[in-house]
């Protein structure tokens, strides 16, 4: 591709923040109450030692928000990378453990495994969602993307949450109540795997070419992105209950590809299209000075999205 004669100016970047981090709390708090389960645990100070580390654990993954004090770009380059990958986190997982064993006199490997369940199951649940995350890290830069849940699942929340009131409230011991609320998350991520399957199987019968079926909060509806004749992409939605598919707008994906071989000649916008599954581009505004004004939205996750002046005209 020859060179491009434009200039990009990035007008605005949106960053959605969602309420994903209670959950992943929440998880950290299950795992206290199955090592809480230890009769050798004693002490508050060993208790209390638990606790942080879990509940720090489930959150490591996410220090990538620090990024932020750089920028929304430099936020959004970072979020999910390399913080999220194997490597890291199993290192994040040593140095805790290190951490915790030296202020509390635990076991070591007790520690460390705790640790390293906290981190997992934190990039476990991300990868139910749609954002994408690259935890192949340095082997490779696939987003994994199961497309089970959305960021913030309430029901997921809710089994999360009964399991740490009946501990707290001491209706149940710490374990089994850690135990069951995790178990109780693993059935209802198996539950939204049948309703994913189902969802996609309904939306087939209107379009063949289906490119992705994306869970929203309501577990009975779910989103579809799917490609059409003649250059079209259709995006629409399906209720389970009714069985009803209803498009929610065609775009012209043939028109697109000018605008994204641009984008990805900038740096900004390979940031934003290296987190965007379904990139669309849709024009908002002409000026008679030549320049163009157009906003990119990831179609499958929308977890953001950015509004673009360019100057000139893409080649």
């Amino acid at each position: 591709m020859g060179k491009i004669y434009c200039v990009i100016t990035f007008v605005r970047l949106e960053v959605h923040f969602s309420l994903e981090n209670i959950t992943h709390g929440l998880v950290g708090f299950a795992l206290a109450g199955i090592a809480l389960g230890n009769p050798e645990i004693i002490t508050t100070a060993e208790r209390a030692t638990i606790v942080a580390t879990t509940a720090a654990a489930s959150q490591l993954p996410d220090l990538d928000i620090v990024y932020l004090a750089f920028g929304k770009w430099a936020y959004l380059e970072q979020h999910r990378g390399w913080s999220h990958s194997i490597p890291a986190q199993v290192g994040s997982a040593i140095v805790l453990a290190a951490i915790a064993r030296f202020v509390s006199g635990l076991p070591y490997s007790f520690l460390l495994f705790y640790a390293l369940l906290g981190v997992g199951l934190h990039i476990l649940l991300d990868f139910s969602n749609s954002f994408g995350t690259q935890a192949l890290i340095p082997w490779s830069k696939w987003r994994v993307a199961w497309d089970l849940a959305p960021t913030f699942d309430p029901v997921m929340a809710a089994i999360l949450g009964l399991g740490w009131l009946a501990w707290v409230s001491g209706r149940y011991p710490s374990r089994p109540a850690g135990l069951l609320a995790l178990l109780g998350v693993g059935v209802w991520l198996l539950v939204r795997v049948g309703l994913h399957l189902w969802a996609a199987r309904v939306v087939r019968y209107h379009t063949k070419e289906l490119k992705s079926v994306i869970p929203t909060i309501k577990p009975w509806t779910w989103r579809y992105v799917a490609n059409l004749p003649h250059g079209l992409v259709v995006q629409g939605e399906v209720n389970l209950i009714t069985r009803k598919v209803v498009e929610l707008g065609r775009l012209k994906a043939d028109t697109e590809e000018p605008w994204i071989k641009l984008l990805r000649n900038n740096k900004e916008g390979q940031i934003f299209l290296n987190h965007s599954r379904h990139p669309h581009v849709e024009l908002l505004q002409e000026t008679r000075e030549g320049s163009s004004v157009i906003r990119v939205t990831d179609l499958a996750a929308q977890k953001s999205a950015a509004e673009i002046e360019i100057t000139g005209t893409p080649k």
